[in-house]
């Protein structure tokens, strides 16, 4: 077997797999620790809300908190300056590939567009998400290390973190900018990760080989794989103490 196609079977074929795995696992075990810690002790609280004032409550925090970036707002408002629009431009990432898998088909029916509109909303609006989001992880991780107070508290988790993200979004723009690197998603892509969904993805493997998709979605496992032991887990951290507080108001 020639080394580019197992390389394709491997990162395509295979890894999805043990990075969707290990990242499911990771986030599960670290949730059931935090809900045996500390966190816990506060469902034991009296509550003194009514169930509709600790629904109200709960979505709060988590709007606060996965929109708006609340704690960082609050420590550094000069932080969030540059961190909140990253934050929103990687959601909007996220939401955007949702098409990988199904096309929002209801949402550009009510604005009553056509294949061509649709396909020039998508590159537009994941260029000007792709740009944002670029600049932002290039400015946080010239933060950490130009700022010396920054750079004395920081990690080697940190780096690995923003530079992980970093290459995930460089690669991503490529496949926008490059025409040599651009991807169908509704030709290649999208019958690739439906029936990878389906545990049946081998067939479509060859129709959506292409090196830059490959290298980006082999930087994106890696993430996966790391995500659960990294720093960043603080964000889902953050996520459930709103849920519990929410509830336990």
């Amino acid at each position: 077997m020639p080394a580019e196609d197992a390389f394709y079977i491997i990162v395509m074929g295979i890894m999805p797999y043990i990075a969707a795995t290990i990242f499911t696992g990771g986030l599960i075990y670290r949730i059931a620790i935090w809900l045996k810690s500390g966190q816990k002790s506060q469902l034991a609280n009296p509550k003194k809300s009514s169930i509709i004032e600790r629904i109200i409550n709960l979505f709060k925090g988590l709007i606060l908190e996965i929109f708006f970036l609340r704690k960082v707002y609050k420590g550094s408002r000069k932080l969030w300056l540059v961190t909140w629009p990253t934050h929103i431009a990687i959601l909007g990432m996220l939401i955007g590939h949702s098409r990988l898998v199904a096309e929002l088909t209801p949402i550009w029916n009510a604005f009553n567009m056509t294949q061509e509109d649709i396909e020039f909303f998508s590159g537009l609006s994941g260029s000007i998400v792709g740009v944002i989001m670029i600049t932002g992880l290039t400015i946080l991780l010239l933060r950490r290390m130009v700022v010396k107070e920054v750079r004395a508290i920081s990690v080697l988790d940190d780096y690995v973190l923003l530079v992980l993200l970093l290459i995930i979004g460089i690669f991503g723009m490529t496949m926008r900018l490059i025409p040599e690197a651009h991807v169908l998603i509704s030709e290649e892509i999208r019958p690739y990760f439906v029936n990878m969904l389906a545990f049946n993805p081998w067939p479509f493997i060859a129709s959506a080989s292409n090196p830059y998709f490959a290298m980006h979605l082999l930087i994106v496992e890696i993430f996966m794989i790391y995500f659960p032991f990294s720093k960043l887990i603080h964000v889902i951290n953050i996520t459930v103490s709103a849920v519990i507080k929410g509830i336990s108001k």
